[in-house]
């Protein structure tokens, strides 16, 4: 009776933290959600990496790495410039990539501005890239 009632306890303290990990916000820490970012483009396309981007530079994004851009990533890596100073930080996006139907690899190296953005008044902010991306050459 008493392994079971031991066993029990492990049990519900296991799954409580599994469970407050799951109600953290996944975007509240700097450097990581950078990582998160160049996993997201890089496994997911543009589509997944998307909201990332604050809602005034994610038709521009979209419009420059979109799906009919021909764009294959091959690589994607987010250098965090510093500790995050207040709410705003930069980062450095290196992409390898090539266009159909040209299979040379090319490197480019994007400066990223990043924005703690308010989600409201119980949520904490959620970093957010600022920048308007332009089209890879």
């Amino acid at each position: 009776m008493i392994s079971r009632a031991f066993v029990l306890v492990l049990l519900t303290i296991f799954l409580s933290g599994c469970m407050t990990n799951l109600l953290r916000p996944p975007r509240e820490e700097w450097p990581e959600i950078g990582h998160e970012f160049s996993r997201s483009l890089r496994w997911g396309g543009p589509i997944l990496a998307a909201p990332f981007f604050a809602e005034s530079a994610r038709p521009a994004f979209l419009a420059a790495y979109g799906e009919d851009q021909g764009l294959q990533v091959t690589n994607v890596r987010h250098d965090a410039g510093g500790p995050a100073v207040g709410d705003k930080v930069q980062g450095i996006l290196t992409v390898e990539y090539y266009r159909s139907p040209s299979v040379s690899v090319k490197n480019n190296h994007i400066p990223l501005e990043w924005s703690c953005i308010d989600a409201g008044r119980l949520l904490p902010c959620r970093w957010q890239i600022t920048t308007l991306l332009n089209r890879l050459p």
